[in-house]
C-alpha cells in the first residue's frame, strides 16, 4: 500500500521512473551529467556498485551499458520498494534523493533540492512528477480558482502537502541532512530530466 492506501505494482513505478529519467529510453543519456548520473535510469556509480556488492546485479555489469543500467535502476527501485513496504512516495524519494531523503520517523524531506542545479526538481516535485507519469495523480489544475471553481486536489497531493509541512517543522534536523545531500550530490539527480 502507498501512503494514500492504494496498491501499486512495482512495475508501474519502474516504468514511471524510466520515463521520468530518460523519456522511456529516448533521451540521450550516454554521457554523465554534472552529478555523474548516466544511462536510461540516470544511475550514479556508488549505488550501482552497491547493488553489485549486495548481489542484486551481476559483478560484471557496466553502468554505461543501457540494458545493465536499466536493470540496475529497476533493482534499486525494487530494493527501496521492499524496504519501505511498497510506499510509493518513500520509494521515489530514496531513489531520487538517496536513502537520506526518508527520515527514520518515516517523513520525507520533500523540500530537498540540488543547489548545483536549481532547475532540477526537489524531492517532492520529483515524487509528484513521477507519480503523475504512473497515473497515480492527475495533473495540477491550470485554471485559476474563481468563486465557482476550485482546484481539485487528489488524496496524494494532499498527502504531499502534509509531508511538506511536516518537513518544514523539522527543518533543523533536515538542515544537516541537506548539507550532506549537497556535498555528496543526489545519487540519481537528473540534469536532463524530461520534466525539469
Amino acid at each position: 500500500p502507498t501512503s494514500v492506501g492504494m496498491t501499486v505494482p512495482l512495475s508501474s513505478i519502474q516504468r514511471a521512473v524510466f520515463g521520468q529519467e530518460s523519456s522511456y529510453g529516448t533521451a540521450d543519456t550516454s554521457k554523465p551529467n554534472y552529478a555523474g548520473a548516466v544511462g536510461p535510469m540516470q544511475m550514479t556509480q556508488k549505488p550501482f556498485e552497491d547493488l553489485k556488492k549486495e548481489g542484486l546485479i551481476p559483478a560484471d555489469y557496466d553502468i554505461n551499458n543501457p540494458q545493465h543500467n536499466k536493470i540496475a535502476g529497476d533493482k534499486l527501485l525494487e530494493k527501496y520498494f521492499k524496504q519501505y513496504g511498497g510506499n510509493v512516495d518513500k520509494t521515489l524519494a530514496a531513489y531520487y534523493g538517496g536513502p537520506g531523503a526518508v527520515n527514520a520517523d518515516g517523513s520525507i524531506n520533500v523540500d530537498w533540492g540540488d543547489k548545483k542545479n536549481p532547475n532540477a526538481p526537489t524531492v517532492g516535485q520529483y515524487i509528484a512528477q513521477t507519480k503523475q507519469r504512473a497515473g497515480l495523480i492527475s495533473a495540477p489544475a491550470t485554471m485559476a480558482p474563481t468563486a465557482t471553481t476550485r482546484p481539485s486536489f487528489s488524496e496524494a497531493q494532499l498527502r504531499t502537502e502534509t509531508l511538506k509541512k511536516e518537513a518544514e517543522t523539522s527543518a533543523e534536523a533536515s538542515r544537516k541532512e541537506q548539507e550532506t545531500f549537497n556535498e555528496n550530490t543526489s545519487p540519481n539527480a537528473i540534469a536532463n530530466s524530461a520534466e525539469t
